[in-house]
């Protein structure tokens, strides 16, 4: 009993005989590498906003731990900048502050 083998190409599914046809073959496959310039980037044009500067207290509750909301509120022409927890609605801080 003989069995024919044959080789196959796994890109093209050709077939071959001997597996030095096949080699000769895959060689010929060889991927050739192009290298092209890169586009460069279009800018895009970002919608401009003003740069403000704001008092903002950081930092956690000394109670409860809870985060903090910074509050500004001119009382009697003074302007003042106030921690208050959002937990557990407490008056963390105060200080008198120039208005921005």
């Amino acid at each position: 009993m003989s069995v024919n083998q044959s080789w196959g190409c796994s890109k093209c599914e050709k077939a071959f005989k001997s597996k030095e046809d096949l080699v000769a073959h895959v060689a010929s496959h060889k991927v050739k590498t192009t290298v092209t310039k890169a586009k460069p980037t279009p800018v895009v044009q970002k919608k401009v906003t003003p740069i403000q500067l704001t008092y903002v207290y950081k930092g956690l509750c000394n109670k409860c731990g809870g985060t903090l909301s910074t509050i500004e509120l001119d009382v009697a022409k003074k302007h003042f900048a106030i921690a208050l927890c959002s937990r557990c609605n407490t008056q963390c801080e105060t200080k008198e502050v120039v208005k921005l």
